[in-house]
C-alpha cells in the first residue's frame, strides 16, 4: 500500500569545505506535525518531531525556518507542495495588492 503523500516537504542542502562536503535540512509537514531532519550529507543526521494545534501552523513553522536556512547559504534540492486533497489546503498569506490605473484609451508606444 502506498504512503499518503505530506502535506508539504522542502530539502535544503548547504556546501562545506569540511569532510562531508555539505549539510542537509529536510522538513516535512504532515498534518499538525512537523519533523524536521539535519545534518551532515554523508550521514543519517538527526531529527526531531514537532507538533502544532493546526497544519496551518505547522507550515508556517517549517516556512519560518526554511527562510532562515536559505539566508544562512541553503540551496533548495527538492520539494513538494501539498497534495490535491482538497481537505489538505495549503494557507495562503495575505495576497499583495495589485491594482491597474487606465489613463488613456490610446495604446501605449514604447521606445528603445
Amino acid at each position: 500500500m502506498p504512503q499518503p503523500q505530506p502535506d508539504y516537504q522542502v530539502h535544503l542542502e548547504c556546501l562545506t569545505s569540511g569532510p562531508t562536503g555539505g549539510k542537509f535540512w529536510i522538513a516535512t509537514v504532515d498534518g499538525r506535525k512537523a519533523l524536521v531532519r539535519w545534518g551532515p550529507c554523508s550521514k543519517t543526521g538527526q531529527a526531531k518531531e514537532y507538533e502544532f494545534g493546526s497544519t496551518f501552523a505547522a507550515l508556517r513553522f517549517v516556512q519560518d525556518k526554511e527562510e532562515e536556512k536559505r539566508a544562512k547559504g541553503y540551496y533548495q534540492v527538492s520539494q513538494q507542495r501539498v497534495s490535491n486533497d482538497p481537505q489538505k489546503t495549503t494557507p495562503k498569506g495575505p495576497e499583495p495588492v495589485k491594482s491597474i490605473t487606465v489613463v488613456s484609451n490610446e495604446a501605449l508606444s514604447w521606445d528603445f
